[in-house]
């Protein structure tokens, strides 16, 4: 994979990619900053978006019903409406398709504290449910990208760490990478302690 430390958008800019890959936060940093750069640059025909899970908003009915519902309402087991208007709002004001890549509820059957440390149980649990959720994530982008569709995926920066299955099932295509990291270090999730001065958004691209 080869980098570029700018994150002036001239690589967003390039028509010879069909695809970006964002790696979010989850409200960490200010996701939705970048998510505006990245599109106002690159100018997608589809948004794919994790924490849209299997769900899509492909004309102006479909956003009017989403934003419709109150903030306090459960979305799914994982997020309120409240938590996703905001990106909702702006792919909405910007004319453009905004379509799920994850699994409902993201696959589980009950609510989960991500802060809580996870049982050896639990941990294995995990594991082959985030293979099957990047299998999912891949899916959706790949059948877009056959579309001949222009696509920025937004997914967790966790999902873009070296190995993952989703970057496996993209190995062969051309794509740009946005994603948090402070000095050498890329961040791939909020650890103990984890300051935010100093973090910042890279870009690559995978040829």
């Amino acid at each position: 994979m080869e980098h570029t430390h700018s994150i002036n958008g001239e690589l967003l800019l390039n028509e010879n990619f069909k695809l970006v890959l964002f790696g979010e936060t989850h409200g960490y940093l200010n996701d939705l900053e970048m998510i505006r750069e990245i599109v106002s640059k690159f100018k997608p025909s589809v948004f794919i978006w994790e924490m849209f899970e299997n769900k899509s908003c492909i004309d102006k009915k479909d956003f009017n019903e989403f934003l419709k519902n109150k903030d306090e309402n459960d979305f799914s087991l994982i997020s309120t409406y409240g938590e996703l208007k905001g990106v909702v709002s702006f792919i909405d004001s910007h004319n453009i398709p905004l379509v799920g890549c994850d699994l409902p509820n993201m696959g589980r059957k009950d609510k989960i504290d991500f802060n809580r440390k996870l049982n050896l149980s639990e941990e294995k649990q995990e594991g082959g449910l985030l293979k099957t959720r990047e299998q999912q994530q891949a899916k959706v982008i790949i059948d877009h990208l056959n579309k001949g569709r222009r696509v920025i995926a937004s997914v967790g920066a966790y999902h873009l760490r070296p190995g993952s299955n989703l970057l496996k099932c993209l190995a062969k295509i051309n794509y740009i990478i946005v994603q948090p990291k402070r000095g050498n270090t890329f961040i791939y999730g909020p650890e103990e302690g984890l300051d935010k001065e100093g973090i910042s958004f890279f870009v690559g691209k995978n040829i």
